[in-house]
């Protein structure tokens, strides 16, 4: 499903191409589902694609119905066994919420900064067992090659949300949230509040990761390509 294209900040039903967006929009929920979506990303996959279906005057289809299904297994099993997905760090609005400077559902990717990275490793065993021999730049590195692989299978990528572990665990523990859990409520919250980072930066533009390089000789230089279980260099 991962194309080698580098049309990758643009998805298609972000230019108004919708066709084409519910093609390649199947084709990622019917692969992510075939693997049990191991990032968690049909719940975003399907509601970009209803927004094209719906563009396009179309009523929900049988796939959409079969990614319902799917998502309602998904979510009740990992309530059941208290799974943590990296789908966790995503967050879109809900279907029909205008995202911040409009332009369809978009989604906001959960991220910690370098002085909080350590931190979360430390307090978190789900984080631990994916990052924890990861140094923060290639932690960052792939997180920006998953972003510009969901993007470029239709997932309206707007921004990365930074975590603040000491904030986060004093908001999850105001709503009575599972902070193993709540991740991508944060980020949409926090997106939803002006607090995240736009994404991509120019290619000329500091990099959203806090090097002070320049995004083209930093994060930008990462390929597209999914986080399963683990990090993406």
């Amino acid at each position: 499903m991962c194309g080698s294209t580098t049309r990758l900040v643009s998805s298609y039903s972000e230019v108004g191409d919708h066709e084409r967006a519910v093609v390649w929009l199947g084709e990622g929920i019917e692969l992510a589902i075939r693997t049990e979506d191991p990032e968690g990303i049909v719940p975003q996959l399907s509601a970009v694609r209803r927004t094209s279906l719906a563009a396009l005057g179309r009523d929900v289809d049988e796939l959409a119905r079969q990614a319902d299904g799917f998502v309602a297994r998904w979510r009740d099993r990992d309530s059941r066994a208290n799974v943590s997905h990296a789908g966790e760090w995503l967050a879109a609005p809900e279907v029909g919420e205008e995202p911040p400077g409009g332009g369809g559902v978009a989604v906001a990717m959960a991220w910690f900064p370098a002085c909080e990275y350590e931190k979360a490793i430390a307090r978190w065993e789900s984080l631990a067992e994916d990052w924890a021999a990861v140094t923060h730049v290639d932690y960052c590195r792939g997180m920006d090659g998953h972003i510009k692989w969901l993007r470029g299978h239709g997932v309206h990528m707007r921004a990365v949300a930074p975590i603040v572990v000491d904030e986060f665990v004093n908001w999850c523990e105001d709503r009575g949230e599972n902070p193993e859990k709540a991740r991508a409520g944060y980020a949409a919250e926090c997106y939803r509040l002006g607090g995240a980072i736009d994404w991509p930066p120019g290619r000329n533009d500091p990099c959203w990761c806090g090097s002070h390089r320049k995004y083209k000789k930093c994060c930008g230089l990462a390929q597209a390509a999914a986080m399963h279980s683990g990090p993406v260099a």
